[in-house]
């Protein structure tokens, strides 16, 4: 016969178990919806990288002599990535240094009735709060 504390602490070990796979229920939906537009699609875009294929006809093998040519032998992909580092590089640097600078202004050089002003129009907006409330 077991001691009573023992008992005890597996009962209670138990009980965790079955509120730890409640949660993974709640978890399911999630994750079958993430797998099924995000990763598999993914993975299936790599698989048919690896063919030449023109969707309709038959698939031929070629493995990574896709990613090859790319790489070596196509001047535009090569402009394409240059644009592509470029515009995040600018966008990010831009628009934080915009924000930044506004959001020390207004916290330095204005009245609480004005950063409040500012700040109402996301409340009012079609997403906001106070339109959820009034329930328009």
């Amino acid at each position: 016969m077991l001691p009573s504390s023992y008992q005890k602490e597996m009962e209670n070990a138990m009980r965790t178990k079955r509120r730890n796979w409640g949660a993974f229920g709640f978890l399911l939906p999630a994750t079958i919806i993430y797998l099924s537009v995000i990763v598999i699609p993914v993975f299936y875009s790599f698989y048919i990288s690896l063919f030449r294929w023109n969707g309709i006809s038959k698939m031929q093998w070629v493995g990574l002599s896709n990613y090859i040519t790319l790489f070596t032998k196509d001047p535009i992909f090569h402009i394409s990535i240059r644009n592509n580092l470029i515009w995040i590089a600018l966008t990010l640097f831009l628009t934080m240094s915009v924000a930044l600078l506004l959001a020390v202004l207004l916290n330095k050089h204005s009245s609480i009735s004005l950063q409040l002003l500012l700040l109402s129009q996301y409340q009012l907006s079609g997403d906001g709060c106070m339109n959820q409330i009034l329930g328009s």
